[in-house]
């Protein structure tokens, strides 16, 4: 069986590292972040906040008003 990435090479077609790399399989290294948003979320983890003075477990949304004139 010829591989996709073999058939690219012989008719000239090149192929995104990204692509290539997701094609492989699944990675066994995780990302890890301290903080992050989404969606307007602010997530922290404990060790981020561990050595702060105040500290909110509470997850953070800001408001937003909305006028309809």
């Amino acid at each position: 069986m010829t591989s996709v990435l073999s058939i690219c090479r012989l008719n000239g077609f090149t192929i995104d590292q990204r692509i290539r790399e997701i094609s492989y399989s699944p990675s066994k290294v995780a990302r890890t972040y301290l903080a992050f948003i989404v969606n307007g979320y602010r997530f922290h983890t404990r060790q981020y906040g561990q050595n702060k003075s105040t500290m909110n477990s509470g997850v953070y949304v800001k408001r937003s008003t909305y006028n309809e004139n």
